[in-house]
């Protein structure tokens, strides 16, 4: 895997975000504040520094494992994007990190402790698993979620695919794609695929070259470029 510097032209300036509290990974199906990290350590009480307040749910739905949160602040709102799949346990199967179910959806608050109880759909993709969403809020308001997915598929159906298929124990990657919102996350265009990198061999499951691809977040610079660190597979 090569990891490569991508960037995509934009007219704009560099808009920033701190967040005051802490949004961390799952446990279990519950989106929530990590109970089992260790509370920062603050270095004088006058000086700057951070500290935990408290810890809250921010979703749970015991039907559904839910992990790989995502926040911006947009708009008076905090948007918590994650990746959210059937709970395959319930019918005697067992969590997968590619699950061809899984799905990008979004959740609001004003506060930050009171959430929307029914997320929005931000992508579920019609040939596989949408995975590790990733938000990023423009300077011009608009809203990018990146993410990329595999399809689940047999060594029959893979063979039968345009080759090389990058292809591993019975998911064949789409690669990297893009969503985006100007109306502040209530409805979503795409996906919107990135070219691939040079020397990309590997095709997706759709027949083109296999897209570049990261689950790390976009940057918007101060020169109007946004900004994304991405892979290929060699």
């Amino acid at each position: 895997m090569k990891l490569i510097l991508s960037n995509i032209k934009k007219t704009g300036i560099y808009c920033g975000l701190l967040m005051l509290f802490t949004l961390t990974t799952h446990s279990g199906n519950v989106v929530k504040a990590n109970e089992s990290t260790p509370e920062p350590t603050m270095a004088e009480d006058n000086g700057p520094g951070m500290r935990k307040v408290k810890d809250f749910v921010i979703y749970k739905n015991e039907r559904f494992y839910c992990t790989f949160p995502s926040v911006v602040k947009s708009e008076g709102e905090y948007l918590v994007a994650f990746r959210r799949a059937p709970d395959k346990v319930l019918l005697g199967g067992w969590y997968d990190h590619t699950d061809p179910n899984s799905h990008c959806v979004m959740v609001r608050s004003k506060d930050g402790e009171n959430w929307t109880e029914d997320p929005e759909l931000i992508v579920a993709h019609p040939f596989g698993g949408s995975q590790d969403p990733c938000l990023l809020k423009l300077s011009d308001g608009t809203l990018l979620c990146t993410s990329y997915g595999w399809s689940d598929m047999t060594q029959e159906a893979a063979s039968q695919l345009k080759q090389p298929l990058y292809f591993n124990n019975g998911f064949a990657g789409i690669g990297g794609y893009i969503m985006r919102s100007i109306d502040n996350g209530k409805t979503w265009q795409g996906p919107i695929y990135p070219p691939s990198l040079p020397g990309t061999v590997y095709y997706n499951p759709l027949g083109k070259l296999y897209p570049a691809y990261n689950r790390g977040a976009l940057y918007e610079g101060e020169n109007g470029r946004i900004y994304w660190v991405v892979a290929r597979m060699d």
